[in-house]
């Protein structure tokens, strides 16, 4: 059980249904049928706004080399398809997957502070150098007229 619970990729905190079936101890066509299930359900991909919940995907058996499949999910399709599992041991995972989830998304917005105040920074000095030019440049005018 090394893999981590959430990892980031394009921007956004995710996990995979395998990932999710290894740590509810589910088989993992379980955990496939009951994403299927969803996505019957909602009548396709559920969505928050724009953003799909789901994205079906692949992975490479390491035993046999073949492709199977996967889906990849946000917070918000794990917390769907989460919550239909049940028990003591489906509790303590939930809560793990949510702080996990929880600390990916900090880690995204303190990066997305720290470039727009880099970006911020960089204009500043950019002024004061503008500025630094432009007064020297009235202060030799000035003298010049004299």
């Amino acid at each position: 059980m090394s893999k981590k619970l959430v990892v980031i990729e394009n921007n956004q905190a995710l996990t995979d249904s395998r990932i999710v079936a290894e740590r509810f101890d589910k088989e993992h066509r379980h955990v496939l049928e009951s994403i299927r299930a969803i996505i019957k359900q909602a009548g396709g991909v559920p969505k928050i706004g724009q953003t799909p919940m789901f994205a079906e995907s692949t992975y490479i058996n390491e035993q046999n080399g073949q492709s199977y499949p996967m889906y990849l999910m946000n917070r918000d399709g794990f917390s769907l398809l989460a919550m239909g599992f049940t028990g003591k041991k489906a509790l303590q995972f939930k809560l793990k997957f949510i702080d996990a989830f929880n600390r990916m998304e900090e880690q995204l917005k303190s990066l997305a502070i720290s470039q727009h105040d880099q970006r911020w920074l960089e204009t500043r000095q950019l002024g004061k150098k503008t500025r630094k030019i432009l007064t020297q440049a009235i202060k030799a005018d000035r003298k010049s007229v004299v």
